[in-house]
């Protein structure tokens, strides 16, 4: 099973992302540049946290796959040898 703290970090990752486009989505004419363009930084940033994020929790799917296909080889040759 995948981190829980690894699945975590990649939904609030997520979280961190959509609360920034709602912010920007909001946004009314007066903010001024500085402001808009700081919150896309941060948009990106947690953007590109959430991939990271994914990207391990995606090798880690992978391990744990791997793992369970070597347990069933072993598990079909161990009843085999019964049968």
């Amino acid at each position: 099973m995948p981190d829980i703290s690894t699945i975590k970090a990649a939904l609030s990752s997520i979280e961190t992302a959509a609360d920034i486009a709602k912010v920007l989505q909001d946004s009314n004419s007066s903010l001024e540049k500085f402001e808009h363009k700081s919150q896309l930084a941060n948009l990106v940033e947690a953007l590109a946290n959430a991939q990271m994020d994914l990207v391990n929790l995606q090798g880690k799917l992978s391990e744990k796959g791997n793992r369970v296909a070597q347990l069933a080889l072993v598990l079909e040759s161990d009843l085999s040898y019964f049968f």
